[in-house]
């Protein structure tokens, strides 16, 4: 019943927005209030998406995220054009989500204790903005990614055929892709560390089941690479031996105020999404 990944939101004691406009080409679109998060948002546009800078404003699951974790990815967003049969079957599950801006606001706790909250809303046909061409991953670290990748399907009603499961070996960690729509790459990540002494699993053992990162596809990498270069943005480029220009970057909490974003070329997510056939070469 997910259509696609259209948001991710940031929480933190400042909102800045100048690092997604000077990089990435990101717009503000708006200012106001999110009165269930107790939060001040400021919103921009970003590929086919949004972006959210959530600021606590009082009392509310915000102050206590930025309390409990500094400046991050407090929540990632989805789209569904069956929005009105979604709410009813979050409702038949006992699940009782706040409505605000006509949008669906899930807590923690309702998604299932591990970390995830969520804000959907109504599919747009909207236009890209800036150098991102769309948002498609939001990554949450579990301790048991079969069994929350289980757990996702039931209560959003997903198709388990279009998921992908895989073993990383480098960066030590298993799970899911799950797949919201055969051969579109929206979904979430579902990831269980399985190393000792890794990045993930420093990070998991501080703060626990939670979102961990989020990804966009774009067709000006080599743009955004050089913008980051010639700023001193922190940011981590990964090319195949031989290949001038790079097929993945990352950049970094400290360059984008809170999260870690990749950037992968277009079509090269689905390398490892279950149809490697669908990469399109490079020189």
């Amino acid at each position: 019943m997910l259509t696609r990944i259209n948001r991710v939101q940031l929480a933190g004691p400042h909102r800045d927005p100048k690092p997604w406009v000077s990089l990435l080409g990101a717009k503000i679109v708006g200012e106001g209030r999110i009165a269930c998060l107790g939060a001040q948002r400021t919103q921009l546009r970003l590929g086919t998406g949004f972006v959210d800078l959530l600021q606590p404003d009082g009392p509310g699951p915000v102050a206590d995220a930025v309390a409990a974790r500094g400046a991050h990815l407090y929540s990632g967003g989805v789209s569904t054009h069956q929005f009105d049969a979604l709410l009813q079957r979050l409702k038949d599950k006992c699940i009782e989500p706040v409505l605000e801006h006509d949008c669906i606001y899930l807590s923690d706790r309702q998604t299932g204790g591990f970390g995830m909250h969520l804000v959907i809303s109504r599919e747009e046909n909207l236009p890209p903005v800036g150098d991102v061409d769309h948002l498609y991953e939001v990554s949450y670290l579990v301790e048991d990614s079969d069994a929350v990748t289980n757990h996702l399907a039931d209560i959003f009603g997903l198709d388990s055929a279009n998921f992908v499961s895989y073993v990383n070996s480098r960066f030590q960690y298993k799970g899911w892709l799950t797949l919201f729509e055969a051969n579109k790459l929206s979904r979430f990540e579902i990831i269980t560390p399985t190393g000792d002494g890794t990045t993930m699993q420093r990070f998991f053992s501080k703060f626990g089941q939670s979102t961990y990162m989020c990804y966009a596809e774009t067709g000006k990498l080599p743009e955004i690479e050089a913008r980051a270069a010639s700023t001193g943005a922190e940011h981590t480029p990964q090319r195949p031996e031989g290949q001038k220009n790079a097929d993945l970057i990352f950049l970094h909490p400290t360059t984008l105020k809170g999260t870690m974003l990749g950037l992968s070329r277009r079509t090269r997510a689905w390398h490892w999404s279950g149809q490697p056939d669908k990469v399109e070469r490079v020189d």
